[in-house]
């Protein structure tokens, strides 16, 4: 539910937390607790974010966020205008409404006034290791 609730979350700073005590009781340690992640959410830049397919993304609009998370991930939560203009132009041929694209962006990123995008949260180093 913190998952949903947050979209993109880091574990140390906010999933842990805001868990209930039954949870942690129920689940423990915390191998059981990123096995139960895993199964809702991908890990970007050390943030722990919701899958396409539990935001309701299906088909080519769950590809192009994957796609947007895959590149956040690689450039460590940022990329660049000029990558951003590759990401959409890469999803050019599948004709998605800018609208739809913005959304997508706008759920896990914030645009810098120089047209990068960043991800919500910063990079979370206790699981950039």
């Amino acid at each position: 539910a913190l998952v949903r609730q947050f979209v993109v979350l880091s574990y140390s700073r906010q999933l842990r937390k805001r868990l209930p005590p039954s949870t942690l009781r129920a689940h423990g340690k915390d191998e059981q607790l990123l096995a139960l992640l895993r199964r809702c959410a991908v890990l970007v830049a050390g943030n722990w974010v919701l899958k396409s397919e539990l935001v309701g993304y299906e088909g080519t609009e769950a590809f192009a966020r994957d796609l947007l998370l895959m590149l956040l991930s690689r450039k460590n939560g940022k990329i660049t205008f000029d990558e951003v203009q590759k990401w959409l132009g890469a999803l050019e041929r599948f004709r998605m409404p800018g609208k739809v694209l913005e959304e997508i962006a706008s759920g896990v990123c914030h645009r810098e006034t120089n047209g990068s995008l960043r991800l919500k949260n910063p990079p979370d180093d206790d699981f950039r290791r």
